[in-house]
């Protein structure tokens, strides 16, 4: 499953940046359109991104970058993360400032 920007940022429901504790949504593998920085804000889980997996805890910060492939799996109970979404041309203005 493909995420786009478009699907979050034009609809008033969603914020470019939000709490997910919903186990179900984590579970499923996608990739996006967009950047994405993610902190674990409580439990711990294992992060399977392109084909690896990682053991991630509170305070884990993880960036994201478009077509990486990424689900959750073995959440603790409490495993919730804090989810940014940012905007691809944004990252590579970013990118161009510092060179």
């Amino acid at each position: 499953m493909k995420l786009l920007l478009s699907r979050f940022a034009n609809d008033p429901t969603h914020e470019y940046a939000s709490i997910i504790n919903d186990q179900r949504q984590l579970r499923v593998e996608h990739s996006h359109d967009f950047y994405e920085l993610f902190m674990v804000n409580r439990g711990s889980a294992v992060h399977r991104i392109n084909g690896a997996s990682q053991r991630i805890s509170k305070g884990t910060v993880v960036f994201m970058r478009p077509d990486d492939v990424h689900a959750y799996e073995h959440m603790s109970g409490d495993f919730e993360i804090i989810n940014m979404l940012i905007p691809a041309p944004t990252v590579q203005a970013v990118f161009d400032f510092l060179g």
